[in-house]
């Protein structure tokens, strides 16, 4: 498989988790993070990238690479790395409507044949950026780039009382990937 991973920072993820020892949010998700990272073997071709609004400053993308793709034995220590380092914001907000579409986009455009091609998103919120597409929006354009011919399916991983999954469910319908959700933030790694 080849997959694009994308880290919700938001300010949200600044949030204590009660059931993870008072833990934030984002300590919780890069824990799940590192254990998920050890489950692909090297034949996978793994990147990262993280978002919240206004993430780069105002004006710019609210999404930012980390890592970019490339196979696993090149990659995991990189990687790695790159998750001990990755801190969530104090004010931004969950711009995930737009990550979703440019994270596909690049999937698309960086496509391999032979390969499960996927966008993989962790999140604790709903799309709150006031700048980005609508959901409405997201599907038209997600509708537009669907090639069956180059299938790139999105996963979103949600967690956090915040996040409605069946209002996530659109998203992965139209893109033949699925949600998973976990209410309380402690139980991603399930």
């Amino acid at each position: 498989a080849r997959t694009l991973a994308v880290l919700d920072v938001s300010g949200s993820m600044t949030r204590l988790v009660p059931t993870a020892g008072n833990a934030t949010r984002m300590a919780v998700l890069l824990a799940a993070a590192r254990r998920g990272l050890e489950l692909f073997d090297d034949s996978w071709a793994v990147g990262l990238w993280v978002f919240s609004t206004e993430l780069n400053g105002p004006g710019t993308p609210d999404f930012r690479e980390v890592v970019p793709i490339a196979p696993l034995p090149a990659n995991r220590q990189v990687l790695a790395g790159a998750l001990q380092g990755i801190q969530a914001t104090k004010l931004g907000d969950t711009a995930l409507y737009e990550t979703i579409l440019n994270g596909y986009k690049v999937m698309r455009d960086s496509w391999e044949p032979g390969r499960v091609n996927s966008l993989i998103v962790m999140t604790d919120g709903e799309n709150d950026d006031p700048n980005g597409p609508t959901q409405e929006q997201l599907l038209i354009e997600l509708g537009k780039l669907k090639d069956p011919k180059r299938p790139v399916r999105v996963m979103l991983i949600a967690f956090g009382p915040e996040v409605a999954p069946a209002g996530l469910k659109p998203i992965t319908d139209l893109t033949g990937g699925g949600v998973f959700a976990a209410v309380d933030p402690a139980k991603i790694g399930e």
